[in-house]
């Protein structure tokens, strides 16, 4: 009998209270004789795990796209490489390094090639599904003629062709075909400073980098595909000038930079002043365990879009 009272009032008050309290019960009962029990239950639940957490905005922008590696267009690969190249030797890779990313990069550009230009273009529409072409039933009479079945198509614009690549460059450059572990690992190592590759390196397929807020590096590397012998004075000019304001847009920068506008009008393709895209890198705490995951997202006025999440 006693045991049965314990179950009771251990799942009366196992959740009533949050911390350890004392219940004491007595219970009396006659069988031949009248006896007193008195006996006290001490509950204590363990404390919750403690938990938090924390998330971080970055603008992708300012950083390097790497999917500039994979460009294929002739009139372009010279200048993507030198600019490869630049960041490689900037960041304190050996050449075996290098050629080491440069197979991994190999290998992403047989599934899918880097596009830098896009146009909308019309593709086949998808079939409806076979259960609802089978719902559709047609009656014909002896005069009537069979109609020809015509494929659907579709336009997919520009927006969309890029959100696609986007989407899919991104999942590539997280995959196991890229060793990242070359990029994560401290390059630029000094008192106040301890960077790597990641810091600098846009892994989710922008074609383009912000000049108000790019490093010098950055900025050089998309230069180069306006001239490689002046990306590094464009470059200086143009962290000179929005040291004192940042650029409305790029003809503005033309403008203000006219010695240079020929060149800044070639690569104008690989620039912007303004950051649309954005990763969000979330880390959540419980006890021992940890999870982090990191969201690429576009942003346009006031619709966000996501591109992709990727575990880490």
């Amino acid at each position: 009998m006693l045991d049965s009272v314990l179950g009771v009032c251990c799942r009366k008050y196992r959740y009533k209270y949050p911390f350890h309290h004392s219940l004491a019960c007595q219970l009396s009962f006659t069988q031949k004789r009248l006896a007193s029990v008195v006996f006290f239950l001490v509950m204590r639940r363990p404390p919750r795990s403690t938990q938090s957490r924390s998330s971080a905005a970055s603008d992708v922008y300012k950083r390097q796209p790497l999917g500039w590696a994979l460009i294929q267009d002739e009139k372009l690969q010279a200048q993507a490489n030198a600019g490869f190249v630049t960041f490689c030797e900037w960041m304190g890779y050996l050449p075996d390094e290098i050629k080491g990313v440069r197979e991994d990069l190999g290998e992403v550009a047989k599934v899918r090639p880097f596009t830098i230009e896009f146009k909308a273009m019309s593709v086949a529409a998808a079939a409806p599904p076979a259960s609802l072409r089978s719902r559709v039933t047609r009656t014909r009479t002896a005069n009537t003629k069979s109609t020809v079945q015509r494929t659907a198509r579709t336009t997919v614009t520009v927006t969309e062709q890029m959100d696609q690549q986007n989407a899919a460059f991104s999942r590539l450059f997280h995959s196991s075909l890229i060793d990242t572990e070359i990029f994560t690992r401290p390059s630029v190592v000094r008192r106040s400073r301890n960077e790597s590759a990641m810091k600098y390196l846009g892994l989710w397929a922008t074609r383009q980098v912000n000049i108000n807020s790019a490093p010098r590096h950055g900025l050089e590397a998309a230069l180069t595909f306006g001239s490689v012998a002046d990306a590094p004075k464009i470059a200086e000019a143009i962290i000179q000038r929005r040291r004192v304001q940042p650029f409305s847009d790029i003809e503005e920068a033309k403008k203000d930079i006219f010695r240079y506008g020929d060149a800044i009008e070639q690569c104008q393709s690989f620039l912007t002043t303004t950051s649309t895209v954005f990763t969000v890198r979330v880390t959540v705490v419980s006890g021992a365990a940890r999870a982090v995951a990191v969201a690429g997202v576009s942003k346009e006025g006031r619709k966000v879009k996501r591109i992709a999440v990727i575990s880490d």
